[in-house]
């Protein structure tokens, strides 16, 4: 017995419309799969002149550092991994009785996109007097202090697409090793839903077309 699907064959326009879905999914599989990877700036806390520049749509600029001057290997690394964006400032060898001020901008980029949170951690000594770090940042008021073994999130209530940060460290009798802060924002993800959308809108021409093709 011959199967009835032997013969089948598509016509070339269902044919075309199944090469054109796979290419937009396959395309958003990879911008998807690539947004997912963390991307990284490094540079030495001496030279913050050369520090900053695009992550994303977020842009760093401004790099600025009063008060405390810098060792030859203290570094500030600025990393982007699944919408979350993070500014760690790394201390080596650590701080004992030292402070400074560490101030920059972020500004969104070419998207409608806003910032929604900020989180900092201060890592150091966990004696009962520890390292501090008060953080100013638009959209953020009263400021507020950060010490060692603590982790302190705010809500920008203005949902702000522009942040001036000021970060004031404190290692007097104790040890600071390194502050980190990160910052979040709660937009959907548009290429989730645009897949989605292509492959409902393809399955629909294409039950239309094999209806069109039975009935011909």
């Amino acid at each position: 017995m011959i199967s009835p699907f032997v013969n089948f064959k598509l016509k070339p326009g269902i044919s075309r419309s199944l090469t054109g879905a796979a290419l937009l999914l396959s395309t958003a599989t990879l911008i998807n799969a690539g947004e997912s990877k963390a991307a990284l700036f490094e540079c030495f806390l001496n030279n913050l002149s050369a520090c900053g520049g695009q992550l994303g749509d977020k842009n760093f600029t401004g790099f600025n550092l009063v008060g405390y001057t810098p060792s030859a290997t203290d570094t500030l690394k600025i990393t982007e991994s699944d919408g979350v964006w993070t500014v760690e400032t790394l201390f080596n060898p650590s701080l004992t009785n030292k402070s400074g001020t560490l101030s920059y901008n972020i500004a969104v980029v070419g998207t409608n996109f806003t910032f929604n949170e900020t989180e900092v951690n201060v890592g150091g000594s966990t004696q009962t007097t520890r390292p501090t770090v008060l953080s100013t940042m638009t959209g953020i008021l009263p400021p507020f202090i950060t010490t060692t073994g603590t982790a302190q999130t705010r809500t920008f209530t203005t949902k702000p697409a522009s942040i001036a940060v000021s970060q004031q460290f404190t290692a007097a009798n104790r040890t600071l090793n390194s502050f980190t802060t990160t910052y979040t924002q709660n937009v959907p993800g548009p290429l989730p839903l645009l897949g989605a959308a292509a492959a409902f809108g393809f399955s629909r021409r294409l039950r239309s077309r094999i209806k069109t093709s039975a009935a011909a």
